[in-house]
């Protein structure tokens, strides 16, 4: 998981966590045979590590190939040694929210023979095309379809070989600047880049209570909107929780 600073214990921005310890604790007592080995990277340099173009002013940017390399090249080898995995591509998930949640689309699209799904929650899809601080949403002069990021994935996503992908958001745009601004800019891309996953790559669509209905010849695009979520760690954290039980149940038919 990236941001893993706020995947246990409180942490980043808003002192908050996604309490992924207590999800899974409640995933365990309904089945004991569920189980994951969660592993929770901190960042050096979020705003680098986790962007590929430039997203904000005085901000270091472009280094995911970097970190996408690192996690594939030396993390995940080095667990698989050390642990008793399954470390098959249909086993290995990758997540993340904001920066993290970009992050993760890129690390699967990246290295899709590694991920077999990337879960990507409140995602800055709209990094390289909206800048901030100031609102200014350029949408209606540069498309999500015509950025760096798709058209670095081009061939990937027209495969058949591709991750599942999971992709949310929250609409709630009020009280303070991460839902005005930052949860506003993650909803209008991400419901852009389910269009264009759908109309131009042939992704289906659907709900998370769907993945048992998953074809395996197919390419899934799993997408939840979330009426009350803000950009935060709490709405991650309610949400994750829903996906992740789901998940295990498709994941663990491969064991």
């Amino acid at each position: 998981m990236n941001d893993g600073q706020t995947v246990f214990w409180n942490g980043g921005v808003a002192n908050k966590s996604w309490n992924v310890g207590q999800i899974l604790s409640k995933i365990y007592d309904n089945n004991k045979s569920k189980q994951a080995i969660v592993v929770a990277i901190h960042p050096i340099d979020r705003n680098r590590e986790y962007t590929h173009s430039h997203w904000m002013w005085k901000q270091t940017y472009g280094a995911v190939d970097d970190y996408n390399n690192y996690i594939v090249k030396y993390v995940k080898p080095w667990i698989d040694r050390n642990y008793r995995t399954l470390s098959t591509v249909k086993h290995t998930v990758i997540a993340g929210s904001s920066l993290g949640g970009l992050a993760a689309f890129h690390m699967a699209l990246s290295h899709p023979s590694v991920f077999g799904i990337a879960i990507c929650m409140s995602p800055s899809f709209w990094a390289g095309l909206d800048f901030l601080p100031l609102p200014i949403m350029t949408k209606y002069f540069k498309s999500l379809e015509t950025s760096d990021l798709i058209r670095k994935y081009n061939d990937v996503l027209q495969s058949n070989h591709v991750p599942i992908l999971y992709i949310d958001w929250g609409l709630t745009t009020a009280w303070e600047i991460h839902n005005s601004l930052v949860e506003r800019l993650a909803a209008s891309r991400s419901n852009e880049m389910v269009d264009l996953l759908t109309q131009k790559y042939g992704f289906k669509q659907m709900a998370v209570e769907s993945v048992q209905q998953i074809n395996d010849n197919e390419k899934i695009l799993l997408t939840c909107i979330d009426p009350y979520g803000g950009h935060d760690e709490i709405w991650w954290d309610k949400r994750l929780f829903t996906i992740v039980n789901v998940l295990f149940d498709h994941i663990w038919k491969f064991q």
